[in-house]
Formats: C-alpha cells, sequence, structure tokens
C-alpha cells in the first residue's frame, strides 16, 4: 500500500472536528436584528467585537461583519435598482 493510500484511508477514519460553539446562534437574522446591527454600526463603527459584546452575545463578531456587509450590499442593490427603474420610467413616460 502507498503512503498516499494510508493517509486517504487514515484520514477517512478520524472522527470529524466540531468547530461550533454551543453558545453562538446558527438561526437566520431577524428583520429586527438587522436594524439593530446597523444601529449599533452607526454609534461604534466596525468595532465588531465591543457590538458583539454589548448587542449580539450569541454572535461571533465575523458573523455581524459578514451579515453587515451582506445587508449593505442587498441595500445598495435595491437602491440602484429603483434608480433605473425610475430612469426607464422617465424615458418611456416623459411628461
Amino acid at each position: 500500500m502507498t503512503s498516499q493510500t494510508q493517509h486517504a484511508q487514515n484520514y477517512v477514519q478520524q472522527p470529524p472536528i466540531q468547530y461550533t460553539r454551543s453558545d453562538v446562534s446558527c438561526q437566520q437574522w431577524t428583520s429586527e436584528e438587522i436594524e439593530q446591527l446597523k444601529r449599533a454600526y452607526k454609534i461604534h463603527g466596525s468595532n465588531w467585537i465591543l457590538i458583539s459584546k454589548q448587542f449580539f452575545p450569541n454572535r461571533t463578531p465575523n458573523q455581524l461583519k459578514c451579515k453587515f456587509n451582506y445587508a449593505n450590499r442587498q441595500d445598495r442593490k435595491r437602491d440602484d435598482l429603483k434608480m433605473l427603474d425610475d430612469i426607464l420610467q422617465a424615458v418611456l413616460n416623459p411628461k
């Protein structure tokens, strides 16, 4: 048996490592949580550790950062689509 095959067999036989912490929430975010996150960001900036400790003790700082950035991208997309729709309406229906 080659060393590569032995290594593959050893890898398969090892139990999986559990990376999740029991105190960390993996639940879906509510709209209220997202709004609270935006308000906390306005107060504390990108101090995700502080925001996590004060407002979201069951969320990691990385979860907060990722959700905040995702929510901002969604907001920008929504704003861009609205602006394009307004331009299209103005072109198609001139007053």
